[in-house]
Order: structure tokens, then sequence, then C-alpha cells
């Protein structure tokens, strides 16, 4: 109760009045739609987050490869000096060439950087493989239990009215006396256990939609009224 005040911005026992209100089981749409687009998971936090290290680790690949080339710079001031002028000329070639020179000795050094840059990417792509294949199990999971709970919850339904003229029938022969106390009690206890497993059906199937927007990173809405299948 706590955490989710928190998560909607407000004090911790914010929501304690609401939630502490006793109420139905949340009811979700009767069915979700066919199709969910993959590139719905590229909401979730962890793929979106999986993402961006690649594309920087990419990037780092080509921040490498150019610290191969030389780097010339033109260090100190020019003057019109007459002095100056002749030998401005061989200042500027050993600066240069110093430059260059310290390039072609650290090659070594930086062509490892080149390949440890390629590494890195290998290793964030891999990375970010295995993150969109568990958000896509993620998913998988959500649909199965789902889809699970919704049929459980259809024959708990047929038992529960089975159940239901079970005990009225009992109910009926026990004040006529065609019953003993026995039975019309194991008919009642039988009657309360399909009501027990009914709501306990009908909890999962809340918690299962529940899963399915948490693996879909949320902001998904459901707009076909097609039977639940596969995301795309």
């Amino acid at each position: 109760m706590n955490q989710l005040g928190v998560l909607t911005g407000q004090a911790p026992g914010a929501l304690r009045q609401t939630l502490e209100a006793a109420g139905p089981i949340p009811h979700g749409p009767d069915s979700v739609a066919v199709g969910i687009p993959a590139d719905t998971l590229r909401q979730r936090p962890d793929v979106r987050a999986a993402e961006r290290n690649l594309a920087a680790a990419s990037a780092q690949i080509g921040v490498s490869e150019a610290q191969l080339y030389p780097q010339l710079t033109l260090n100190g001031s020019l003057t019109t000096t007459a002095a100056d002028v002749g030998s401005l000329g061989q200042a500027l070639a050993g600066q240069l060439f110093a430059n260059l020179s310290q390039k072609i000795f650290d090659a070594g050094r930086l062509r490892s950087q080149v390949r440890a840059s390629r590494a890195a990417a290998d290793g964030a792509f891999a990375s970010y493989k295995s993150t969109v294949l568990g958000g896509l199990q993620d998913v998988e999971n959500a649909i199965q239990a789902l889809n699970s709970a919704k049929s459980r919850q259809g024959s708990l339904a047929i038992a529960l009215d089975a159940s239901n003229n079970a005990a009225v029938l009992a109910r009926s022969q026990y004040r006529v006396g065609l019953t003993d106390f026995l039975t019309l009690l194991q008919s009642e206890q039988s009657l309360l256990q399909a009501r027990d497993s009914l709501a306990s059906a009908q909890s999962d199937q809340a918690l299962a939609l529940v899963q399915l927007y948490l693996a879909l990173g949320g902001g998904w809405q459901p707009t076909s009224p097609e039977t639940t299948g596969s995301p795309a």
C-alpha cells in the first residue's frame, strides 16, 4: 500500500483510506488483442537501457578508431619579426612530425583499444539480445497465465453453479426430513469451496493481466476484440 503511494508520487500512506475499503476483485478486459507488436517491448526500462548501452558501445568503436589517425596541432604563436620568419617552417614541421611519431609508436595500444571497444559492443549486443528475449519470455508467461486463469475461471463457474443447485436441493430435502444434517453440511462445504476456488481464479486472472502490462512496460491498451495471442 505504501509502495503504491510512492510509485504514484504521493506520500506512503496517501492511499490507505482508498485501498482499505472492501471491494470486488478488479476485472480487466474480457479479451486481449492479438499480435502485440514486438516493438512494444522497447517501452520496458530494461530494454531501453540495454539499447542505449549498445548504442554507446557502438559509438565508442568509432571514437577508438579515430584515435588511430594523426591529430595535427599547431602550438605557439606567429610573429612577423624577420628573425623568426626563417625558422617558422622548421619549428612547425618539428612539432607536427613529433606528434605524428607519437601516434605511430602508440598504434599498438590504440589498436588494442579498438579491439576492446568492439568486444564491449559485442557484449552490449549480447546483453541487449538477452534482455529482449527475457522480455518476450515475460510476455509469453503472462499471456499463458492469463489464458489459463480464464479457462479455469470458466470451468469453476460451471462447478459453482452445480454446487449451488446441490446446496439448494439439500436444504429443501433437509427441511422436509428427506436427508440428514451431515449431507446438508457437506453440500454447504462444497458450495463454499467452489466459491473460494472461483474467487481464486478471478484473482489469478487479474494478477496475470497486471503481469502482462508489466511485461510490456506499460503504456499499452487492448484495441482488438480478438482472443488472446502471442506477441508478434
